[in-house]
């Protein structure tokens, strides 16, 4: 799969909802896999900030990012994040990473801004 040509925009009224299914290669079954990550990486200062995805009873795992809720996490660092889900667990041979897409995310301001540190 390739990165998502645009870029996402969300600012602090709004969420991130991500909802995707693993298919195993060789048999074509919907799987879980115990390790599924969503990583934000701040394309400026270099800031991680990674998240558990969870997989409901239909093998559908989901990530819901309430942007305004999450600004803490965040450092109140508006600005442009890398998108990369990372998926790994005992019985996948080979963890891989995939990034999705680049994020503009917009955060309130005044609000504890730590700076670009």
């Amino acid at each position: 799969p390739n990165k998502a040509q645009s870029s996402l925009n969300a600012d602090y009224h709004q969420k991130i909802l991500m909802r995707f299914q693993l298919k195993d290669r060789l048999n074509g079954q919907y799987m879980t896999a115990h390790q599924t990550f969503v990583r934000l990486t701040n394309l400026k200062s270099k800031q991680e900030i990674i998240f558990v995805s969870e997989a409901d009873g239909t093998l559908t795992n989901k990530f819901d990012l309430d942007v305004g809720a999450s600004a803490n996490e965040f450092g109140f660092q508006s600005g442009k994040y890398s998108v990369e889900l990372i998926v790994g667990d005992a019985i996948i041979e080979n963890p891989f990473s995939w990034t999705l897409a680049d994020a503009e995310l917009t955060f309130p301001e005044g609000s504890g801004a730590k700076g670009d540190g």
